[in-house]
């Protein structure tokens, strides 16, 4: 606050001097930082003196932020004068008798000037209440003079609570980096809206810095910056209710029936939650919803509003689709394990798919991941099809010489090469492990040289195929 006021003794020195244009770009600046203290607005009006609805709009300005009488005085006369200047009489004499009337009250003088300004609508009739529509259509010159500089930025209303006075709040996003809330009575565009609705704003970006403990208690504190958005103008747009926020897809993954709320999971594998809906959702259904970012304390989460249920055919190709290689089937237990890369990978039961490939088959999958307790990524599969193509990072064929390998009956962990026709325990092809089955499928005892097809299982690469050349 002491800026401030050092900027705003710096704009009154400059007024004196009649410097008005440094005087006015300074309180431009103030508006910014104090928009709610009428004083910067009244003492901005005094620097206006060749533009009476750009004053009337500024004094209006005033008028509307303080609402204690006592305070208001000089800055109705002041108004009423310019009144005066456009003719608007009738308007004038609002003025001067809201100050008249509370003068009375508070048994206080009237001053000269009310009396000299009186005497020019002393015969007016008077046929309004107030000036409060007057103040509506000129506080829209003061804003867009004080806030000239400024964008407009869309922001989507997508909260509104009672907070501990049982005054209600509004939270309004961008759906993306800034979000703010304040009271319903802010503006008088707010006092009358839906959930989903779109206005914009004209918003000040208020640098705050705060003191925090540091990593070590022997250090001195740091000093963190922070931002507040604080909104200046407000106007509605005529645009679709949450028409600004980002398109989303998910799938439901689990649903939580004693709290009634949907896990789901997007496409860009992120985690969210929210209510059951009407017709209600089951697991394995997709929906469609508009996404923004939500601080919830020092974590960015994904929240959904305007959620419907859609059909697995219309979205699942907006799905993460990867070419897989099955690496291992086991027929007994009706399933097959696939690898998509070294962290992604996962099993498909015969009872979820009619495919039944082979060993080296490969797969095309559409699928979300979701971090298990072990923060580990698990693979939940929503599509899975045959399919030409491959993926040379999975499967590959290698030319090389086998070389065959023994072990030390007594010691296993030992290796041993032997002349003769003991059967080979293993082998390698460099650093590709052949299994002794293969060896026995393909009669091989002795070194050779042969072409393999080799598949990646996650952690190494399997040899699957031998042929000797």
């Amino acid at each position: 606050m002491n800026d401030e006021w050092l900027l705003r003794e710096k704009a009154l020195l400059h007024f004196k001097n009649q410097e008005l244009e440094t005087a006015i770009n300074i309180y431009k600046q103030l508006t910014l930082k104090l928009s709610d203290e009428y004083y910067i607005w009244q003492e901005l009006a005094s620097c206006i003196v060749s533009n009476n609805s750009l004053k009337i709009g500024i004094l209006s300005k005033a008028l509307s932020l303080q609402k204690n009488e006592d305070f208001l005085g000089d800055i109705r006369l002041d108004l009423a004068k310019t009144l005066i200047e456009e003719n608007l009489l009738e308007n004038a004499l609002v003025e001067l008798e809201a100050y008249r009337n509370h003068r009375k009250i508070k048994g206080w003088k009237l001053s000269l000037l009310f009396d000299k300004l009186y005497k020019n609508v002393s015969l007016v009739k008077l046929n309004i209440k107030n000036n409060q529509e007057l103040y509506k259509r000129y506080i829209l010159f003061a804003e867009n003079f004080a806030y000239a500089d400024i964008e407009w930025k869309e922001f989507v209303l997508v909260d509104k609570w009672n907070d501990d006075k049982g005054k209600e709040r509004l939270n309004f996003t961008d759906g993306k980096t800034i979000e703010f809330a304040i009271s319903k009575n802010r503006f008088e565009v707010l006092r009358q809206l839906e959930l989903g609705q779109i206005f914009k704003f004209k918003l000040h970006k208020q640098e705050i810095k705060k003191e925090v403990e540091n990593t070590y208690s022997w250090m001195n504190k740091k000093i963190v910056i922070e931002y507040k958005y604080i909104p200046l103008v407000a106007e509605k747009t005529e645009k679709k209710h949450w028409e600004i926020l980002e398109d989303t897809l998910a799938i439901v993954d689990y649903i939580n029936t004693d709290k009634n709320i949907i896990h789901a999971i997007t496409t860009e594998n992120k985690e969210v939650f929210f209510p059951q809906i009407k017709p209600e959702l089951q697991i394995g259904d997709f929906v469609t919803a508009k996404s923004y970012i939500k601080k919830v304390k020092d974590e960015d989460r994904v929240d959904l509003r305007s959620i419907q249920k859609v059909s697995k055919d219309a979205v699942i190709s907006n799905f993460p689709t990867e070419i897989a290689v099955v690496d291992g089937v086991n027929q007994q237990k009706q399933l097959f394990h696939f690898v998509i890369s070294s962290k992604l990978q996962g099993i498909i039961k015969y009872a979820d798919t009619d495919l039944r490939p082979k060993e080296g088959s490969f797969i095309k999958i559409s699928f979300v991941t979701k971090i298990g307790k072990d923060k580990k990524p698990r693979v939940k599969v929503l599509n899975i099809e045959s399919t030409e193509e491959i993926n040379i990072k999975l499967k590959k064929e290698i030319v090389g010489l086998l070389e065959v390998k023994y072990k030390y009956f007594e010691n296993d962990k030992d290796f041993c090469d032997f002349d003769g026709n003991i059967k080979p325990d293993f082998a390698f092809i460099d650093n590709y492990y052949i299994p002794k089955y293969l060896l026995e499928k393909h009669g091989i005892v002795q070194n050779c040289d042969v072409t393999a097809k080799v598949i990646f299982t996650g952690e190494k690469w399997k040899v699957m195929e031998l042929q000797k050349i």
